[in-house]
């Protein structure tokens, strides 16, 4: 079973490598890095969130026509798994064996907040990410970290909020689970279950404590979770 994490507003490939101590090792684990970050930080940042999946798709599409995969996408990376499915379908290769969205809502729902955050200059910015949980644990703990980071932030943050949802819903063709927090403001309960309208086939939810970056002090649980899914497409 080959697995691609897809990283949220902020993160890199390296967001995701804490997993890779709990995960099973007969899993082969991608870590996607995304443009403008890590080892690809001196590229141009994506223009919206086509460029990304475009982007990321080109990426995989090698990797995934032979063996069963799985996706996991954090806030951000859930939106972008949703697009690069729709990419999927239309090419007409296999889709995953199985989706884990985690704290992100529906597609099809807007902020409540009603604001473009990547237009505020940096000190209310990073404020309003503070406020709502946004600022995951690397970043809180080294400010000079989060200094270099704030464009690429404030790029993908610009990507979810000028993100437009303007077809009908699409049905995965496969089965998810959906992972939320149960402090998490950004991504509520109840917004996340609304994923369930796009499911055509199993779904499964799963709470954990915590804010919106809640999967750094619950590593251990989010991975059994992923690996238990998974056991059941494994001969």
């Amino acid at each position: 079973m080959k697995l691609f994490f897809i990283p949220y507003a902020g993160g890199t490939a390296n967001s995701y490598r804490v997993f890779k101590k709990y995960l099973d090792p007969d899993f082969e684990i991608f870590l996607i890095e995304l443009a403008g970050r890590g080892q690809r930080i001196n590229e141009p940042f994506y223009n919206d969130i086509n460029d990304a999946v475009e982007d990321i798709f080109s990426k995989i599409k090698d990797s995934i026509n032979d063996e069963p995969y799985s996706i996991f996408g954090h806030s951000m990376g859930g939106l972008i798994i949703y697009e690069l499915l729709a990419k999927i379908e239309e090419i007409g290769i296999p889709y995953p064996k199985h989706v884990f969205i985690s704290a992100r809502r529906a597609p099809h729902l807007k902020s409540l907040y009603g604001k473009k955050y990547y237009k505020l200059p940096d000190k209310e910015f990073v404020f309003e990410l503070s406020k709502l949980g946004n600022m995951n644990r690397e970043f809180s703990k080294n400010p000079e970290l989060f200094k270099i980071f704030l464009p690429v932030i404030r790029a993908d943050y610009r990507l979810v909020e000028e993100y437009v949802f303007n077809k009908p819903i699409k049905k995965f063709k496969c089965n998810i689970s959906l992972l939320y927090a149960i402090d998490d403001i950004e991504a509520p309960k109840e917004e996340v279950l609304q994923w369930m309208e796009y499911v055509q086939k199993g779904v499964e939810h799963f709470e954990y404590d915590g804010g919106h970056f809640y999967f750094f002090n619950n590593i251990e649980a989010v991975s059994n979770t992923i690996n238990n899914t998974l056991y059941q497409y494994v001969d």
